[in-house]
């Protein structure tokens, strides 16, 4: 994952008068090969070093477009974007 993320840092120009938005499409948190859990420890890792809060952001913000394995994970997280 830091890798992907060192990566993501050289792909991305400093001098850039704004930075970009991230868009995922489907399946990102790919449960396949192992438990919900551990997938979704990995993305969340993902998301600190991408979008660290007391650092340097690589993307002005994320948008996620959920896949057809993703229902467990949007029917969790819809509650939480009507709070927002």
């Amino acid at each position: 994952m830091r890798e992907l993320v060192n990566c993501l840092k050289t792909l991305i120009p400093e001098n850039q008068d704004s930075k970009p938005t991230l868009i995922l499409y489907g399946d990102i948190p790919d449960r396949a090969l192992t438990e919900d859990n551990e997938a979704a420890m990995v993305f969340e890792r993902f998301i600190e070093l991408i979008m660290p809060e007391n650092g340097r952001r690589l993307f002005d913000k994320i948008i996620f477009i959920p896949g057809n394995h993703d229902h467990h994970l949007w029917e969790t997280a819809l509650p939480l974007r009507r709070l927002m």
